[in-house]
């Protein structure tokens, strides 16, 4: 991963073991805060409750989309970046890529690493090869309820790295809920 200092995993000043921020935005930066770090996002929807801004950025050498969703009461809740690749193999590199900065930049939490296959039978990494495979890992920080998920569903051409601010659960579950009432995430707002 980069030592750019606007890198989620930069540890300049940070403690450990918690997950404080996304892109050096702290968990609860309003959306202006985040446009006079970043300007003006190329992209800007409106979320249950919020906003969600879209810029690219580059990290690790790679043009990546980077997403703020930014809650009208709570300020940034989660980050994600949306990293693109080009068929399973250079997804497993760079997804393995991505893990290990993770877990440099965390020592403290530990990793829940999932794999599941479509197909019984199957190993993960021939389904993986097939583009037939989901894999995910997830860090919690107990000392705050934010986590970090990396994750890539079968035949995905990008897998995602977020990072759950402590009131991400509460806004997905509104969202959720908006979702079944209305049908969609902009009536909710």
């Amino acid at each position: 991963m980069p030592t750019s200092p606007t890198d989620a995993t930069s540890t300049a000043g940070a403690r450990p073991d918690v997950i404080t921020h996304f892109e050096e935005i702290p968990w609860g930066a309003s959306a202006s805060d985040i446009r006079a770090r970043h300007g003006d996002a190329l992209a800007e929807e409106t979320v249950v409750h919020g906003v969600e801004l879209a810029y690219h950025r580059s990290v690790n050498g790679q043009q990546v989309e980077a997403e703020f969703t930014v809650h009208r009461d709570h300020g940034l809740i989660v980050g994600s970046f949306v990293v693109p690749f080009k068929g399973p193999e250079e997804c497993g590199t760079l997804f393995t890529t991505w893990r290990d900065a993770i877990d440099k930049r965390y020592p403290n939490l530990t990793a829940r690493e999932e794999q599941e296959v479509e197909e019984d039978g199957v190993s993960f990494d021939e389904a993986f090869a097939r583009g037939e495979a989901s894999w995910c890992v997830e860090w919690d920080d107990p000392s705050n309820l934010a986590r970090i998920e990396l994750l890539v569903w079968p035949s995905a051409e990008v897998f995602w790295v977020s990072y759950y601010g402590p009131h991400a659960d509460a806004w997905e579950e509104e969202r959720f809920q908006a979702e079944l009432t209305n049908g969609d995430e902009a009536s909710a707002s």
